[in-house]
């Protein structure tokens, strides 16, 4: 379980919303170092929206939690994201390729033509899944 402590800014009938800070740097260490300087310069603050569920009632602005995601989530919705473009622009260019060489016309082009609508397949197809989201749990309420 990958595990982030966020910070609760609102809370209403919808559901919550918590608030964390990113670092741009490593953030792994106390030296002074280039990557820490510029960690703390490009600081910014994420916003997440979680749904109502039972026992969030009980929570206020600023209460601290501690919020976790499945790791194997995680993974399959990255092999999703990185891997389904890349496989259908592959599958795509290799098709047009292949009908262009046996039309006799130029493989090349085709093989663009085809890549780009693979490409635009990949990417169609992940729109349509737009709902897979992560859910975050609320493990427990930090002190």
């Amino acid at each position: 379980m990958i595990e982030e402590e966020v910070v609760v800014t609102a809370v209403d009938s919808g559901g919550i919303s918590v608030m964390r800070r990113t670092a741009a740097g490593c953030s792994g260490c106390t030296q002074t170092c280039s990557s820490a300087a510029l960690g703390k310069a490009f600081q910014r603050e994420a916003i997440l929206r979680l749904p109502m569920q039972p026992g969030y009632n009980e929570l206020n602005p600023g209460d601290r939690l501690l919020l976790g995601i499945e790791e194997r989530e995680l993974l399959g919705l990255s092999f999703l994201v990185y891997l389904l473009p890349l496989v259908t622009l592959l599958v795509g260019a290799l098709t047009a390729s292949r009908v262009a060489s046996m039309l006799a016309g130029s493989a090349d082009l085709a093989a663009a033509g085809g890549g780009i609508a693979g490409l635009a397949v990949g990417f169609g197809v992940l729109r349509m899944h737009r709902g897979n989201k992560l859910d975050p749990v609320i493990l427990r309420k930090l002190a």
